[in-house]
């Protein structure tokens, strides 16, 4: 197992719908990439992020939509694996809001 981190993350959520986008970088304002701390199991072959307890650096920016249930400057988690194959989902994503996380769940 090799621990580190993946420097340069900028993402981009968007609902199925279109009634709820917004982006993921390293500061609130979006202009700072972010990193996510992971590891690498060398006998599986499987990446592995674990960005949790809002202790990272990877805020929210540029939202449009989301009924206001996310705002941008939100902190933020994620939680997901890949494999030379691709990603292995369910992948998790949480925003901390003042009336407590939002916990999202993609699908495939």
């Amino acid at each position: 197992m090799v621990s580190g981190q993946i420097d340069t993350v900028r993402l981009h959520f968007e609902s199925p719908t279109g009634g709820c986008r917004f982006d993921l970088a390293g500061d609130p304002a979006g202009t700072v990439p972010g990193t996510l701390p992971a590891t690498f199991d060398e006998s599986t072959q499987k990446l592995a992020i674990k960005e949790g307890g809002f202790a990272g650096n990877l805020y929210v920016s540029g939202v449009w939509g989301c009924l206001g249930q996310v705002q941008n400057g939100n902190p933020a988690d994620i939680v997901g694996f890949a494999t030379p194959a691709g990603p292995i989902l369910p992948a998790t994503f949480s925003v901390s809001v003042p009336g407590g996380p939002i916990n999202l769940v993609s699908s495939p």
